[in-house]
């Protein structure tokens, strides 16, 4: 699990631009690409877990607000 863990991080930082001259041609175009696959998954990921987040606040406070219009119509 951890050879794993680090050589997916080995091959995310190579990716950077920092290595430009230390990555071999060839893999330039993967490596690059997956470098900003990883930074796109992280961005939008944090953005779909504030939105599930949201909706789990709307789940929670939808009993309050029923009660409340219910207490409104009264």
């Amino acid at each position: 699990m951890f050879r794993g863990t680090f050589i997916v991080l080995a091959v995310y930082a190579v990716g950077h631009p920092h290595f430009d001259g230390a990555r071999p041609a060839v893999l330039d175009k993967p490596l690059t690409a997956f470098h900003k696959d990883v930074n796109s998954v992280a961005r939008d990921g944090m953005k779909v877990l504030g939105a599930f987040d949201g909706a789990r606040r709307w789940e929670y406070l939808a009993p309050v607000s029923a009660a409340l219009g219910r207490a409104g119509q009264q």
